[in-house]
């Protein structure tokens, strides 16, 4: 039996308990990818998105590898955007990320731009571009523009991007490119389902504001210079201004 189909087997299959099995099946996707064997992609988001909410996995240092080796295959898949979980699984990343950029060891270590390197980066990678990175990585996620919730969660965490880009690059280099994709697909799904209309979000986006000023603090040890500056990015990237 192929490592791909144990994976599979085990996670459909097995009747020990959850957490075992979540152990077993991150070993085995590990393996899988040292030894470059191909991973049944799906079954490998829900497996490692099933053991973030159960066990936190994913909240440390030594979980974000594979984290970031599945996701960049998941990046070079054929129409990666129609991969069930494939949003909720990127917004995942971003909170990972998000999270390794707030412990300084890290990024002085260099080991988060190390993670990063398949995608690009060298190795005295600022937090910035580390961040601008991470953004244009999930380009391509949006090639399919049904409405899903957690897409307005990842748009969420990339505004985030976005906002601290705008914030805190010395070279004052605002991402338009990010900003057109984001601004092109809310006003193309805003016309299939209500859902997608990102100032109709208030409550929501007022509790991702303030996701984005305790990362500012966490990240920079600066609060933001404006303090509605993620709610002013919603308006100009909606045209509500």
């Amino acid at each position: 039996m192929s490592l791909k189909d144990e994976i599979d087997k085990l996670w459909n299959e097995s009747t020990e308990g959850l957490q075992n099995v979540i152990e077993q099946a991150i070993e085995l996707l590990k393996k899988s990818l040292n030894q470059k064997e191909d991973i049944p992609l799906e079954i490998a988001l829900d497996i490692l998105i099933t053991a973030n909410t159960t066990t936190g996995f994913g909240t440390e240092y030594n979980h974000a590898k594979l984290l970031l080796d599945v996701y960049q295959i998941l990046l070079k898949s054929k129409n990666a955007s129609t991969i069930p979980k494939v949003y909720r699984f990127t917004c995942l990343i971003y909170g990972v990320i998000y999270t390794l950029l707030s412990v300084d060891e890290t990024i002085s270590d260099k080991k988060v731009p190390g993670l990063m390197k398949p995608f690009g980066l060298e190795e005295n990678a600022t937090k910035i571009q580390i961040i601008r990175t991470l953004l244009h990585s999930s380009y391509t996620l949006f090639e399919d523009s049904k409405p899903d919730h957690w897409k307005l969660e990842l748009i969420s965490f990339i505004i985030t991007g976005l906002c601290l880009i705008e914030e805190f690059d010395t070279l004052n280099e605002r991402d338009l490119s990010i900003e057109e994709m984001i601004s092109k697909i809310t006003k193309e799904s805003e016309n299939e389902s209500e859902m997608m209309v990102l100032n109709k979000w208030n409550a929501r986006w007022l509790e991702a504001s303030d996701y984005f000023r305790l990362t500012s603090v966490l990240l920079f040890e600066k609060h933001p210079k404006n303090e509605d500056t993620w709610m002013n990015k919603v308006k100009r990237l909606t045209n509500d201004s």
